[in-house]
């Protein structure tokens, strides 16, 4: 078997000079329809189309190879970091400005980091040092993730699980259909484009991290939530769940089972993102 080559150090792939324009422009833009069109088109023109990849620096100092064919989230960071998820990001800085010692992040479901990098500029902020845990199965997203973590320097600050977070030890398939990366998920048979990885429960992360407490728990699993949340509410201490928690909803009703799961344990809607639920532990059931 072949070795494949290695990858260009980051910063041999950045945006040439008019790519660079269009994407400073598109950083610009305001709000409402008229913007979003223009950050269309400003993606287009600077590239975004040949899939790329770039290099950029996003989230004030965060070093990333962005993809942005066949990834919605590199395809929308890499056209403007600063209108990415923008609820999410507020929660995040201000659980960090609340955080006592270390920021503690677990992103699960980490894609390409760029959650567990926006968490590590939220603890820079704030002046803490940040202990993320980044979980993530899928063989090309995890490649992905490992570069950009390395190339930002975050080894020291962001574990890698590379596995899926299950309810139970089990081996499972994750459909890893290529142009489609981030909506990879747990199936039930293998074949075709999945691939075979192991899972585990999500309070093997903590315990292999250390963290006795969790600020924000990010989860993004594409439907299997529920049991990996039930799981985790059935074995940990209270102590230990999140003190808040962004997880996926899509555009539907709030009526999911995992949402349901952790307004029964004592959490509320903090606010809504794009396509996240935004949840925070209350003090005392």
């Amino acid at each position: 078997m072949t070795t494949p080559p290695a990858a260009p150090t980051f910063g041999a792939l950045k945006p040439g000079p008019i790519a660079s324009g269009f994407l400073a422009l598109a950083r610009r833009t305001g709000q409402g329809r008229a913007s979003a069109l223009l950050r269309s088109l400003c993606y287009r023109l600077a590239g975004g189309r040949s899939g790329g990849p770039f290099d950029l620096t996003v989230f004030s100092g965060q070093s990333v190879r962005l993809h942005p064919k066949g990834n919605l989230c590199e395809k929308r960071v890499f056209t403007s970091d600063r209108h990415w998820d923008v609820p999410e990001r507020r929660l995040v800085e201000r659980a960090a400005g609340e955080a006592a010692g270390a920021f503690h992040f677990v992103d699960v479901g980490a894609n390409v980091g760029l959650y567990s990098l926006h968490a590590r500029s939220a603890a820079a902020a704030a002046g803490l040092p940040l202990r993320a845990v980044a979980i993530e199965p899928q063989p090309e997203m995890l490649r992905r993730l490992r570069f950009n973590i390395e190339a930002s320097g975050a080894g020291g600050e962001i574990m890698v699980c590379p596995w899926a977070v299950t309810g139970t030890p089990q081996t499972v398939h994750i459909d890893a259909e290529a142009g489609n990366y981030g909506t990879g998920r747990i199936v039930e048979h293998g074949g075709g484009s999945t691939v075979e990885v192991a899972g585990r429960p999500l309070v093997d992360a903590l315990d292999e991290a250390g963290l006795d407490r969790v600020d924000v728990l990010k989860m993004d699993i594409e439907g299997a939530e529920f049991p990996a949340l039930e799981a985790f509410f059935a074995t940990a201490p209270r102590e230990r769940w999140p003190r808040y928690v962004i997880i996926e909803a899509g555009k539907g009703s709030l009526d999911q089972p995992a949402i349901t799961l952790c307004r029964d344990r004592g959490y509320a809607v903090e606010g809504r993102g794009r396509l996240n639920e935004l949840l925070a532990l209350e003090r005392t059931l």
